[in-house]
């Protein structure tokens, strides 16, 4: 598993409304350190929390002790484990396992190069503590970054 080390030299995050994909599509990446080089490891849930996990987002999200830890799931909904890093500027780098996701999920949220989350989800307590500040994930459109084993997304 890589570390998050990349961002685009011209964000284009978030990316509200998108008329076309090639503005992103030939992006230039450089590194830039993580401000902690500590992992937060996660299990996604994705949809829209206000309309039980349906949709495209975050739903929800339960802190586990590693990437390859068996979240305890209560929901039929798609959901995958995933690693979280601060890279400081509030930007956090979200690495989605592929082996741990259904062909379904991964069609649905990461078949297209953006990451759709349609409204607003606020990061739990578990997950902020970690940081040291609280995180809301804004509604949007965020680029996809397709390699070996991840999906990895900036939000």
């Amino acid at each position: 598993m890589t570390n998050c080390y990349i961002k685009p030299i011209n964000p284009v995050i978030p990316i509200i409304m998108i008329q076309s994909l090639n503005a992103i599509e030939n992006k230039t990446y450089h590194l830039i350190p993580a401000k902690h080089e500590a992992k937060i490891y996660a299990n996604a849930r994705f949809g829209i929390p206000s309309q039980n996990c349906v949709g495209l987002g975050i739903c929800s999200i339960e802190l586990l002790s590693s990437i390859y830890e068996t979240p305890a799931i209560t929901c039929n909904c798609d959901n995958g484990n995933c690693s979280i890093q601060d890279l400081g500027d509030d930007r956090l780098c979200f690495q989605f396992l592929k082996s741990d996701l259904s062909s379904e999920a991964q069609a649905k949220h990461f078949g297209n190069p953006i990451f759709v989350i349609e409204e607003d989800y606020v990061l739990p307590k578990s997950i902020t503590r970690i940081l040291g500040y609280s995180k809301t994930l804004k509604a949007g459109g965020y680029p996809i970054i397709d390699e070996k084993e991840n999906y990895t997304v900036f939000l």
